[in-house]
């Protein structure tokens, strides 16, 4: 079962609201229930995006991964 509610006035805290020392939030909250089909799907995709990160190069070791694609393109 999911479900949404708003949530208002959040006091966060317990300070001295006439000296700003409390938050004030307005936004939702939303609970979400999956069954065991669900449940596998999520786990899989969890597996996939750590697999990805973890194979995944940055900075300059994908900018070294994308001229070296370039050049064994353009050498054809």
């Amino acid at each position: 079962m999911s479900g949404a509610r708003r949530v208002e006035d959040l006091r966060i805290g317990g300070g001295d609201p006439h000296r700003g020392e409390q938050a004030l939030s307005d936004g939702w909250a939303v609970a979400v229930a999956v069954g065991p089909a669900e449940a596998r799907l999520i786990a899989l995709y969890k597996k996939v995006w750590k697999t990805l990160s973890e194979s995944a190069v940055y900075a300059a070791n994908a900018h070294n991964l994308i001229n070296s694609a370039r050049r064994a393109l353009n050498a054809r």
